[in-house]
């Protein structure tokens, strides 16, 4: 009895760690915008084109890792981060979901160093 309960712990535990969650990775971004203190945040737009909210990432310059189910955005029709400071114009910038996987693989991260342009109403 007690080895047919290891075994069905070992299943279970198993089912665990490469069931459900096995495509949520960890991201690393690190956007670093001139002039600095903009925030940062990101959005996904499904196959279906339906859009997530905007996520509030952080302010620049951030460095930041978080949990992403990558098979999620691998399959996304895009993912955008945008900065934005009072007095400036938004910048956007938008990879498809599949770039956007194959980036995260290909430097370990996604970086972004944009250089907001003045409104000229400050």
């Amino acid at each position: 009895m007690r080895h047919k309960l290891t075994v069905l712990s070992l299943a279970v535990l198993s089912l665990a760690l490469g069931g459900c969650g096995a495509s949520h990775k960890p991201i690393k971004f690190a956007v670093h915008s001139e002039p600095p203190g903009s925030y940062v945040v990101m959005q996904v737009v499904d196959r279906e084109g339906g859009r997530s909210d905007w996520t509030y990432l952080g302010n620049t310059p951030l460095t930041l890792i978080r949990e992403m189910d990558l098979q999620a955005l691998r399959s996304a029709q895009a993912v955008s981060l945008k900065v934005m400071k009072e007095g400036y114009f938004d910048q956007t910038k938008e990879w498809g979901g599949k770039r956007f996987a194959e980036e995260t693989k290909e430097k370990g991260r996604i970086y972004w160093n944009p250089r907001l342009v003045v409104t000229g109403q400050r």
